[in-house]
């Protein structure tokens, strides 16, 4: 541990206060993409599914997988866990209709109905990332985004290469009293995000980690790169949204990180962490955590990310040709940091 850390962290910030490369709001270079046609679809699967008769709920369900076949296997096998795969409706038939009656599921169904009552906000600001998203990459397909209740089994799931799940039961607001009874959703660092206004940048997160793959190394500096460049992306898609939306910090907690990264830097160099491949001594660096160990209490969770982020902003400033396809496919994250030339001023 870093003795006197706080003394420590001050001195760095206090001379690096007046420079901005220690983090910036400034948005620079937006295209304008109000010309792309690129509306991303939109399937309320939450609405079709709670809007069944229970009276009539096998007709109702074989309806459902008419209209939407895939998405509705992959809800009843893969997030409720009520079918077997190739089941037919009416062997898993009850289970269903137990569902689709039980007094917390429909309370939380109709939760949901109230706070999402006009979707057009969440609507409008992903189909802006849709279009942004075909931007950088003309040759993907155009998104769609299918919302869902599953009583709080997933906040976002891919239902195909393109499609992107939404339960709409893990955005209700972090004082949902629900939220108070679930296991991971007692803390604070992981309730603050279950807000409306963490909806799209969860959603994209979740395709932008898919479009990534896995990583190349364990070390911290390679999993920080790594998430460094879906987080450099998502930024790009959601360019107007708050960075401690797309981080996942508070308001404060963005604040410090953009105020202490030389100080966070050289934590990672004073404790011989960068190179370290030892997971549960970085986990709190790279994962939610409440904290990150060896920093004040001020530091959030995750700085090992916040540093990856700014390492590949770093990177492709310095190298304006690569595009974000090509960015992605870069797996060598200390050739990227050697190209990034990075060295937050002190």
């Amino acid at each position: 541990m870093l003795s006197n850390i706080k003394y420590w962290f001050s001195i760095i910030c206090l001379a690096s206060l007046s420079l901005t490369s220690c983090g910036s709001d400034d948005k620079k270079d937006i295209p304008d993409v109000s010309g792309i046609q690129a509306e991303a679809t939109f399937i309320r699967f939450d609405k079709a599914l709670f809007g069944i008769d229970t009276n009539k709920v096998e007709d109702g369900l074989k309806n459902l997988e008419t209209q939407y076949p895939t998405i509705s296997n992959s809800f009843w096998t893969a997030i409720i866990g009520a079918k077997k795969p190739n089941e037919t409706p009416p062997q898993y038939f009850p289970v269903v209709r137990q569902f689709l009656t039980d007094y917390y599921v429909r309370k939380t169904a109709d939760t949901t109905q109230i706070v999402f009552k006009n979707f057009d906000t969440y609507q409008k600001q992903l189909n802006e990332a849709a279009r942004f998203y075909k931007y950088y990459f003309p040759k993907n397909p155009n998104l769609t985004f299918v919302t869902f209740v599953s009583q709080y089994n997933y906040d976002v799931f891919p239902f195909g290469h393109d499609t992107i799940g939404v339960g709409l039961d893990f955005f209700l607001g972090e004082n949902y009293q629900d939220y108070m009874q679930l296991e991971n959703a007692r803390y604070d660092y992981v309730r603050r995000t279950l807000t409306p206004e963490h909806l799209a940048a969860k959603a994209l997160r979740l395709h932008i980690q898919g479009m990534a793959g896995e990583g190349s190394g364990n070390r911290l500096l390679d999993i920080a790169v790594h998430n460094g460049k879906q987080l450099y992306i998502l930024d790009k898609l959601l360019p107007n949204a708050p960075d401690s939306i797309k981080f996942g910090y508070s308001g404060a907690q963005t604040k410090w990180c953009k105020e202490n990264e030389a100080g966070i830097w050289a934590s990672f160099l004073k404790e011989n962490v960068l190179y370290e491949t030892n997971f549960k001594k970085i986990a709190k660096l790279v994962t939610p955590s409440p904290n990150s160990p060896g920093m004040p209490l001020e530091a959030p969770g995750e700085t090992g990310n916040y540093i990856g982020w700014r390492i590949v902003e770093q990177f492709m400033a310095r190298n304006p040709e690569i595009s974000l396809p090509q960015l992605l496919i870069l797996k060598d994250a200390q050739q990227i940091l050697t190209k990034a030339k990075y060295k937050p001023a002190k």
